[in-house]
């Protein structure tokens, strides 16, 4: 299930993707799930949406995984195909959003998980978090993600390096 709320905006930035089995992309008995947090506006947030998955099960990594019996599946495999995506997806967007929209100044935070038999994968990028609650192994909330908000002064640094600023 999802819910979106567009809170105090004049516009929702909001998007998510959520394929409950991911059998077009060689794993039918693994889940995708992702939320993006648009800003600037929702291009950003609804190509990822549109895209981040194509770009993960595009990656060596992915390839090597679903090539693998099942038993022999390594989930630090799709840990590194989820990295690898969402870099190309960042390399991608610059070009995908001026053609979309004329300009690419809108962004998003980003978090995926994938869901196999065994684990749950997650990258993340900005300030959106996954937690899995009520699981087997724990009976509160377990977080899968770190934030990476920009008032740490790693985060800060890495966002200026990049050519970006931190207003507020």
């Amino acid at each position: 299930a999802a819910s979106s709320m567009q809170g105090l905006r004049t516009e929702m930035e909001d998007a998510h993707c959520i394929v409950p089995r991911m059998s077009d992309h060689g794993l039918g008995d693994h889940s995708f799930v992702a939320v993006y947090d648009g800003h600037g506006g929702d291009a950003t947030a609804n190509l990822a949406a549109e895209t981040m998955l194509s770009h993960i099960a595009g990656q060596r990594e992915y390839k090597e995984y679903c090539e693998l019996d099942k038993s022999q599946r390594e989930p630090s495999l799709l840990s590194r195909a989820l990295r690898s995506g969402f870099l190309e997806l960042d390399r991608a967007l610059p070009a995908a959003l001026v053609a979309r929209q004329g300009d690419a100044s809108s962004g998003s935070t980003a978090v995926v998980v994938v869901i196999t038999p065994t684990h749950f994968v997650c990258a993340s990028c900005g300030d959106s978090r996954a937690v899995v609650a009520g699981s087997e192994r724990t009976d509160g909330v377990t977080a899968l993600s770190e934030d990476h908000k920009p008032s740490l002064p790693a985060e800060t640094a890495r966002i200026e390096a990049a050519g970006g600023r931190v207003l507020m």
